[in-house]
């Protein structure tokens, strides 16, 4: 018998593409190619660091912009294995779906941080340019610095 007939038929009821009402067995339609207890180490991992860099980021006002999205994203990610821990352990499928949430604001307040800091670079690198030039278009702003022996005289 042909189950691919019988499946257009009578399609499983779906949440976020996920099948709901059967157990997160090995036996179930979704299989997840990855170990969860790894995902969630790794997970719970990068989380903490990217909360640590955010901090000593956010502790700048100039970094601060950076820092704070790193933060937030974080927690979210923090939030995600938690719930991804909590569905595997009451074995709620619904749950599982509903964490990808969390994982989507993840990438999206890390994708603003990522941007922020590209955007800062480029400023920082357009203001050591300007300030290039500006010492190259002055050549007498540091010629009293070296003619004054005084300076060196008295070491």
């Amino acid at each position: 018998m042909d189950d691919s007939n019988n499946f257009s038929q009578n399609p499983p009821q779906t949440v976020s593409g996920i099948q709901t009402g059967t157990p997160l067995t090995n036996n179930s339609i979704i299989s997840v190619p990855v170990d969860i207890k790894s995902l969630t180490g790794w997970a719970t991992f990068r989380a903490i660091i990217d909360i640590i860099g955010g901090a000593s980021a956010a502790m700048s006002i100039i970094l601060a912009g950076y820092g704070i999205p790193m933060i937030l994203a974080a927690l979210k990610l923090l939030r995600y294995v938690d719930e991804v821990k909590l569905a595997v352990k009451t074995n709620d499928r619904q749950k599982l779906a509903d964490s990808v949430e969390y994982l989507q604001k993840y990438f999206k307040l890390s994708g603003i941080a990522t941007i922020v800091s590209y955007a800062m670079g480029i400023l920082l690198v357009i203001a050591y340019i300007v300030f290039i030039i500006y010492l190259l278009s002055n050549p007498d702003l540091f010629k009293d610095i070296f003619r004054n022996n005084d300076l060196f005289n008295s070491f």
